[in-house]
């Protein structure tokens, strides 16, 4: 499992994902799978998600991650609840 920050060339769509592979060869991406999104109010991370890195606990799945402008607005925690 390999979990990546994919983005075009303006650096203004930065999104988090995560890819899968059996041999570290060929992978299969899964660009929604981490189930994160963009603020919805004004805010750090309205504009961009990036370098996400999960935290397992006994019960639950967090996600540290960056936001707009790969983070200089600031950092995030986030549940991943669908994991």
């Amino acid at each position: 499992m390999m979990f990546y920050t994919k983005g075009g060339i303006t650096g203004t769509d930065y999104f988090p994902g995560v890819a899968y592979s059996e041999d570290g060869i060929n992978w299969t991406r899964k660009d929604a799978e981490l189930g994160m999104s963009l603020s919805e109010h004004a805010g750090f991370d309205d504009q961009h998600l990036c370098y996400p890195r999960l935290c397992v606990t006994a019960d639950k799945v967090y996600a540290f991650y960056n936001g707009n402008h790969m983070g200089v607005e600031g950092i995030g925690l986030m549940e991943l609840v669908q994991w």
